[in-house]
């Protein structure tokens, strides 16, 4: 199927606009990464009629080709985040919580621990303050 150019290029504006908006970069930026993508060579091509898809759709695509998480956003506020699980399997090495017994009796040889009552006592004080 081949797409009315006039539309297509609207389309591309539309594409354009969320980008900058997911990924926090101006009009010109977000332009010349669509135009050098390889989601913007295959819908000018025509192929599995991607013109087709959503814009949404499509931001996502270019997301996942430059190697970010989307915000998509309505009405300027986010919604959901959307990432490859590759990039969610990264992040989540980052923050391995296995890793966190190995670190206390390291911690405990070295001082860098305090009572827990300590700690409670802070919030409460925290609490009692209004902070």
């Amino acid at each position: 199927m081949t797409a009315n150019p006039t539309l297509l290029q609207m389309k591309y504006a539309r594409i354009i606009r969320k980008l900058a908006e997911a990924r926090g970069v101006s009009l010109d930026e977000a332009l010349d990464l669509f135009y050098r993508s390889e989601t913007y060579r295959l819908i000018a091509e025509g192929v599995s009629d991607l013109h087709c898809m959503s814009d949404e759709y499509l931001v996502q695509e270019l997301e996942e080709e430059y190697g970010g998480p989307v915000h998509i956003t309505k009405n300027g506020t986010c919604d959901p985040a959307v990432m490859s699980i590759e990039k969610d399997e990264q992040l989540a090495g980052e923050n391995d919580l296995h890793s966190l017994p190995e670190k206390g009796p390291d911690d405990l040889r070295n001082g860098r621990v305090s009572p827990a009552s300590d700690g409670i006592e802070g919030i409460r004080a925290e609490l009692r303050d209004g902070r």
